[in-house]
């Protein structure tokens, strides 16, 4: 039956993707000669010890170079398929909504996978979450929206990738769009280009050939690389956009000498799955740029400080914003605030119980939103080590209004939260002394001073978003040893009493010079004697 008519038998072009497979018996295309995009390749040894950068990823002609890579594979009719081929068989997510807004998850949890394998290792039935037919094709209509990661299975040997350009807090959809054209006319020749989930931004995908290397190193390459170049080629460029990232990095598996034995297993970043919504764009995201790892080892290696410093003061310029400019919280960071940081409040919270009531009672959600910008303004400190409860308050807001976060911030539950820590000695103090701005007598007036602290050294290092791993215990079957250790750190340390604890304090040094009103009166004539004069 020819394909025009096989197509037009289905009600949808979804139903007639999504049968095709089936219906036509597997045909092996010799892909030797097929086009693809980048570099021509010599040899991958040459290649990886060459120094030299490339300008462009011209056009080159596919070549073999590694066992892993089949010269007659089977041509795959589905689009389902060929996503499935380029997108991790463990790792996906799908856009939740919460009370105040939608973020992705991660279906299958980093415990749940390394159960997963334990189950199998085992001989224990078991199962994951897969990604199915169906939920593409409601993917493709709007319906939901679902995320992938990365492929790190040897047995395939390219990814999918996305080149994730945003205009959240500012920039222009105009701008987002003339930006990823730009990379598609000069660097990534047939990019296939979508405009991002919320409409403010463009998605670019993007298929590399990894050559046999496994995800350490792949995902090294794509977010100290590459993600660093064209963070390098916005700021040179200046396109109306806040940001340009990577996404869709590989989940990393370590495995063990058994058969299924995984011993840690740590998730990719979540990429928005292609919407494919016409044959006509299903045909450009399967003829879209073709990347090797060698592409990615031309690149040259720019400083990610300089980078981001550049980056700063480019949005702080575009943003007029206060001193928050520039600085923003990851999707990918946002993502770990129901995992990591969840984890870690209710730790903290079971050994140390926080105490607040009435209205602002603090919730393990508050501590958690706490937790992952108290890491956040760690790793981003101002220049004289001050930590403005003001920069607190409006990062919170503005994380808050773009519906993040479900919680709103309240100076009473932060202040709570802050002293709980400060008490634990998991914060560090340079300065607890603040001072609020003042007018002199001539008329100037003087900026205040904010109290300068931070978590500390070893706080951080529980913030870090961790590999997972599990531990056995006699007895107690599977736990998280994240959570073991996390209540075995909190346990060891011991809450100081109240008057111990540091917390700001407002340093007034002219505060002597001032009258209180029972020294004034000392000065101040009782008022009867003048009514009497007046009379």
């Amino acid at each position: 039956m020819p394909i025009q008519s096989l197509h037009n038998s289905y009600r949808s072009y979804d139903e007639f993707s999504e049968l095709v497979d089936g219906l036509f018996p597997d045909i092996s295309d010799d892909d030797s000669q097929t086009p693809t995009f980048g570099p021509k390749i010599e040899s991958m040894e040459t290649n990886l010890r060459s120094g030299e950068h490339i300008k462009t990823f011209g056009p080159k002609v596919r070549t073999t170079l590694s066992s892993n890579v089949s010269v007659g594979r089977k041509k795959e009719r589905s689009i389902y398929t060929w996503l499935r081929n380029r997108t991790s068989g463990l790792d996906y997510g799908k856009e939740i909504a919460g009370r105040k807004g939608k973020h992705p998850i991660h279906i299958n949890t980093n415990e749940e996978v390394l159960a997963f394998f334990d189950d199998l290792r085992k001989g224990r039935r078991t199962w994951l979450n897969k990604i199915k037919n169906q939920d593409f094709i409601d993917h493709r209509k709007k319906k939901v929206t679902f995320y992938f990661a990365g492929d790190s299975r040897s047995k395939n040997d390219e990814t999918l990738v996305l080149i994730d350009i945003d205009c959240k807090k500012f920039g222009t959809l105009e701008g987002a769009m003339a930006f990823a054209n730009f990379l598609k006319e000069h660097y990534f020749p047939n990019l296939y280009i979508e405009i991002s989930t919320h409409g403010n931004g463009a998605h670019g995908y993007f298929v590399l050939s990894k050559y046999g290397y496994g995800a350490t190193v792949i995902n090294d390459l794509l977010l100290h690389r590459l993600q660093t170049w064209l963070r390098q080629i916005m700021n040179e460029q200046k396109f109306d956009i806040e940001n340009v990232e990577i996404k869709g990095t590989l989940p990393v598996v370590e495995w063990g000498d058994e058969k299924y034995e995984v011993l840690t297993y740590k998730s990719g970043t979540l990429a928005k799955l292609p919407r494919i919504e016409t044959p006509e764009q299903e045909e450009q995201l399967r003829n879209t740029t073709v990347l090797t790892v060698n592409d990615l080892q031309k690149l040259p290696v720019i400083e990610e400080s300089k980078v981001n410093k550049s980056t700063k003061t480019r949005n702080t310029a575009t943003a007029h914003v206060g001193s928050i400019s520039g600085k923003h919280i990851s999707q990918d960071e946002l993502g770990h605030l129901d995992g990591h940081y969840w984890q870690v409040a209710d730790s903290l919270m079971e050994v140390h119980a926080l105490n607040t009531s009435g209205k602002t009672v603090a919730t393990i959600e508050d501590v958690a939103i706490f937790l992952m910008l108290l890491k956040f303004f760690t790793e981003n400190m101002n220049a004289d080590g001050s930590l403005p409860v003001n920069r607190w308050s409006e990062m919170w807001k503005s994380v808050f209004e773009a519906c993040d976060i479900n919680r709103a911030f309240c100076p009473q539950r932060f202040k709570a939260i802050r002293d709980h820590l400060s008490g634990l000695g998991l914060l560090d103090w340079q300065d607890e002394n603040y001072r609020i701005g003042w007018t002199d007598e001539d008329g100037k007036y003087h900026k205040g001073k904010a109290c300068k602290w931070r978590a500390s050294k070893e706080f951080m290092t529980k913030l870090e978003i961790p590999v997972v791993a599990v531990v056995k215990k006699e007895g107690r079957g599977r736990t998280s040893f994240i959570r073991t250790t996390l209540i075995e750190f909190f346990k060891s340390i011991t809450q100081l009493a109240s008057e111990e604890t540091t917390r700001p304090v407002l340093f007034d040094p002219e505060a002597s010079l001032r009258l209180n009103p029972d020294e004034i009166n000392h000065f101040i004539k009782p008022f009867e004697p003048f009514t009497s004069l007046a009379a």
